[in-house]
Order: structure tokens, then C-alpha cells, then sequence
């Protein structure tokens, strides 16, 4: 699919044709009941990157673009297009600059800082699609073996054929398209499968959404595309603030390891939160055997972690902050975490005490201080299985093996007794 010149959008009988100067002129810039839609129209068309996101304006086009000067531009058909962000409309200077230095100060940055940035999202890219990382071929030929996905689609379409994707961080594409490509072709040819992306990084909706596109041409017509820019750990606010999701049986898609990087039980009780009855949510993860491991084990578990690509990516991150090699030093650390949890953390320990700046704010790190870049947990076969009926879920079913899971979970009620479904 070409991408087309952007088209007008009608806001309030207002006519914003983007990309524009964003001029004090604007009827739309002035008037401060409409500032918000503005500021919406600006993140669509790629003005402004790096938004953090509180609340919701929705755009209902026939095509819209999300583009910047790096990248290019990408039409986005048929659908409609949600832009959430919080932007000080004055200044201009995004609160999530202000997040990111508080972590580096603090010493632990947030997970979403693994995809902030177009920089950072390519290099996180790079990193799956290489050698170096055997984690994404793994899972996605688990996703795309045929027995597997045929029983997903038997699952998710048990109770109805009126089916949404919500996926929590697109990657490249790749996962959702299978799953997209298996839902049509299993349902009727009249059907609309509404697919909703939260993803923090602007360069993966392009990348991911762009694969999407062109692997599936033959399905334009039946693929409705919402668009979240946000952190998706936001996600029952939202949907349950505006996202009317009840109408349909939601599929909620949380791969790539993702879980691990986060606090489990906060993440697993917002996507609770955000569910409705006969939700599923789909969940991948590396698995280890016991948390007592051997020194074989343990180099296994930390290679990718050393390798030259994640070194590329970490070196993305803390070079929004100013900081290279020659202020300090990567290193990787793996630790029991509790019982039958392990815990790889990469983290950058600086060599002298260090003014870090982002944007025009600032703030202080001291010699030999660590900064943890991220967290991997891996757990075992039985440990993740708790952890999700634990946060509300019943688990249907597992389709991967002793070393990775790939679980298929539906929500229960709160108070523990299971939604009526017609699960075997």
C-alpha cells in the first residue's frame, strides 16, 4: 500500500491540514477548548515525538498518517487513529523527558525506556531480528506452529466471531500478523477485526504497522486500526475510560518477553482491570528449569544479555542523557529472586560522579553509582502459572515446552469463581 499525501482533518468545522507551521494563528492553536485536538493533530502527523500520554483525543479520518523527518511517513486505512499524550502546549517539552532523568538519577529506569526514541526503538529492532538473541525466533516459531494456532483461533472464537486484537507493544510486526492472518481467514469474510495498538514508540507503530500493511493486502478492507502512542501500563484507565471494549471477546497480546521486564503482579492487574467477560490474554516468556542453576545454565541465561547488540541498545538509551564508555561501564547480573524466580539485570555503573542532562533539566549521579537499565525475570514452568491465576486468570492453555511458555489465559471475576464461558 503507497503511502498518500496526508489528508485534511475537519476538527470543529475546522480544517488542519498537516503537516503545518502549527502557527499562533491557528484558529485551532489560539482557541484553548480545542488546544488538545491541536496538539492531537501534531503527534499524528510526527511534529512532535516522545509524548507521554494521559488522555484521549480521537481523529476519525479516512486515512492519517504517523511520520517524522527520520523515518518518513506511513498512511494509515481504514480506520481511525487515537494519538494519547500529555504535552505542555506552551513549551513544548514533553514530562517524559523529566520521567527519564529522574530514573537515570534514581537509579532504575522505567521498562518503557527500552523503546523510547526512534534510536533506541531501531537498536531494539536490530537486536530482535539478529543472532544475538534466540528468544524471538523461538517464540514466534511456537506462534506459528500450525497446531498452535489453530487452537488459538478455536479458542478466541469460541463464545463469538465479533473478535479485537489489543496488543501491548507491536515489535515488528511479525507476532500480530500471524495472529491477524489466522482470525480472518477462520471468520466470516463480512467480519471486522478492530486492532488496537498501545505502543510507547512511535518508530515501532511505523515499523510494525508498515509490516502489517504489506503482508497483508488482501485483508485492507477487514482490518480497523486504533492506535494508542502511549505506555501501554496505562491501559485500564484508558480502555476503561473510553475504549468500549465490551462489545466484543478481546484477545490481549503480551509477547516478547515483555512480562518479565516489568513488576508482574502490577502489570497482570492492570490488563485484569481493563478486561471484560471472556477476555483472553496471550503471554510469552523464558523459562527456566529451578532458580538454583549451575554455571553452565547461568552463562546460557546471560549471553544474549553481553552480547554486542544489547550493548547497542543500552549505549542508544544513555546517550539521550549525554553519557558514553568513557563515563562508565555495562555490566550484567543474574540473582535468585525469590523462589523459583531468576532476575538478569543490565546496568550502567559510572567511573566519577556525573551532571546528567536531558533537555534543559539536570540532575546528579555519584561516583560509582549503578543505574539498572532493565530487568529480565525468568521463572519456572509452575512460577509463571501462578503468577497469572494469582493476578485473576484461568490458564487454558500452554503450547510451549520446558524452556519457553506461550500461554493462552482468560480473565475470571474478582471474586474468584470463573466468567461463564463454554471452555472445555
Amino acid at each position: 500500500m503507497n503511502a498518500k499525501k496526508t489528508n485534511a482533518i475537519v476538527i470543529d468545522d475546522v480544517v488542519c491540514n498537516p503537516p503545518c507551521s502549527y502557527s499562533r494563528d491557528c484558529p485551532l492553536y489560539n482557541n484553548n477548548d480545542e488546544r488538545n485536538y491541536c496538539n492531537t493533530v501534531k503527534q499524528l502527523c510526527g511534529a512532535i515525538q516522545d509524548a507521554k500520554s494521559q488522555s484521549i483525543a480521537a481523529a476519525p479520518v479516512a486515512g492519517l498518517h504517523l511520520s517524522n523527518q527520520e523515518t518518513g511517513s506511513l498512511l494509515l486505512s481504514p480506520g481511525f487513529v487515537s494519538s494519547i499524550f500529555d504535552l505542555d502546549a506552551d513549551t513544548g517539552i514533553s514530562q517524559i523527558q523529566k520521567e527519564f532523568l529522574a530514573c537515570l538519577t534514581g537509579g532504575k529506569l522505567d521498562p518503557k525506556f527500552l523503546y523510547f526514541g526512534d534510536e533506541v526503538a531501531r537498536k531494539h529492532l536490530n537486536l530482535m531480528q539478529g543472532g544475538d538473541y534466540p528468544l524471538f525466533p523461538k517464540a514466534l516459531g511456537l506462534l506459528r506452529n500450525r497446531k498452535n494456532l489453530e487452537s488459538i483461533a478455536k479458542r478466541v472464537m469460541q463464545n463469538s466471531q465479533d473478535i479485537r486484537l489489543v496488543s501491548l507493544g507491536i515489535g515488528n510486526g511479525q507476532k500480530d500478523e500471524t495472529l491477524i492472518r489466522k482470525i480472518l481467514e477462520s471468520t466470516e469474510k463480512t467480519k471486522v477485526l478492530e486492532y488496537f495498538i498501545f505502543d510507547i514508540s512511535s518508530y515501532m507503530l511505523r515499523e510494525g504497522i508498515q509490516h502489517i500493511q504489506n503482508n497483508l493486502p488482501e485483508y485492507s478492507d477487514r482490518l480497523s486500526i486504533k492506535v494508542f502512542n502511549m505506555d501501554f501500563i496505562k491501559i485500564d484507565s484508558i480502555l476503561n475510560k473510553g475504549g468500549n471494549t465490551a462489545d466484543k471477546t478481546n484477545l490481549f497480546l503480551l509477547l516478547g518477553n515483555t512480562l518479565g521486564n516489568f513488576d508482574e503482579h502490577v502489570l497482570l492487574h492492570r490488563i485484569h482491570s481493563a478486561m471484560t467477560k471472556n477476555d483472553l490474554i496471550l503471554i510469552d516468556n523464558q523459562l527456566i528449569e529451578s532458580n538454583k542453576l549451575e554455571t553452565e545454565v547461568k552463562s546460557n541465561l546471560e549471553k544474549p544479555y553481553r552480547s554486542s547488540s544489547d550493548d547497542n541498545l543500552c549505549w542508544s538509551i544513555l546517550k539521550r542523557a549525554g553519557l558514553t564508555p568513557a563515563d562508565g561501564k555495562l555490566d550484567v547480573n543474574l540473582s535468585e529472586e525469590g523462589e523459583s524466580i531468576v532476575t538478569i539485570r543490565k546496568t550502567f555503573q559510572l567511573y566519577r560522579q556525573k551532571t546528567i542532562t536531558v533537555l534543559e533539566y539536570s540532575g546528579q549521579c555519584p561516583k560509582n553509582s549503578r543505574i539498572t537499565l532493565y530487568q529480565s525475570n525468568k521463572y519456572t514452568k509452575e512460577k509463571l502459572r501462578e503468577i497469572i491465576t494469582d493476578a485473576g486468570f484461568d490458564v487454558a492453555e500452554n503450547y510451549g515446552d520446558d524452556n519457553y511458555a506461550l500461554i493462552l489465559a482468560r480473565k475470571i471475576d474478582v471474586s474468584g469463581s470463573e466468567v461463564p464461558s463454554n471452555f472445555s
